[in-house]
Formats: structure tokens, sequence, C-alpha cells
């Protein structure tokens, strides 16, 4: 069930991007890769103590148990930039290449991570 629902809100974020709303396809496609990477931690026994973890939290904690290797856990740093950079509207806005990279790269994840 959980997976049904994560694809429905990728599906949701593709919407976006055909719509020209890049900044709300990158932060529901952010959510998305926060909350799998929480379950993961969850079905690896793994906690973390921040009250509100974040990607980068995950993925550090997932590395240092050896659930992911270096090159994935780069993978995911990647893909928390491009949802920081979606999410924060201080730098500039993000590129349709970009979004498409988070997008591909999250269910990517979804997929070979659990």
């Amino acid at each position: 069930l959980q997976a049904e629902l994560f694809d429905s809100e990728i599906e949701a974020a593709k919407e976006l991007v055909e719509k020209g709303f890049l900044r709300a396809a990158g932060a529901v496609t952010g959510v998305v890769l926060e909350r799998h990477l929480s379950l993961v931690c969850q079905n690896h026994s793994l906690v973390l103590k921040k009250k509100a973890p974040s990607i980068n939290d995950y993925n550090q904690l997932l590395k240092d148990n050896d659930v992911i290797d270096t090159p994935t856990w780069r993978n995911i740093q990647f893909l928390g930039d491009l949802r920081n950079l979606c999410d924060h509207g201080k730098e500039r806005d993000p590129k349709l290449g970009e979004i498409e990279d988070l997008i591909s790269g999250t269910t990517k994840i979804m997929k070979t991570v659990f």
C-alpha cells in the first residue's frame, strides 16, 4: 500500500512538471524520498533521536549501518540537495533537468533501497 501511495505521489509530481510547477514537483518528490528513507530505517530497526530528521540524516544513518554503499549515499546526497533547492527559495529556481533527475533518482532509490 505504501509503495502505491509513493507511486501516486511521483505521478502527481510528474503532472506538476508538465504544468510548469517545477518547485512544487521537487517538493513533493522530496517528501516521497524522505518518507521512503524513513521507512527503510524502520525496516532495519534504525532509529534517529532527532525530532525532525531530514533526507541527509536518514541517508547518513543508512550508510553508517552498511545498508547502502558510498555511491548510493552520494546519489541520495545529490537528490537531497535538489530537494532543498526546491524547498528553500533562497538560491535560485530549480531547472527542468534537475527536477527530472530528482524524480527519476527518487524512483530508482524506491526500487533499489529497502
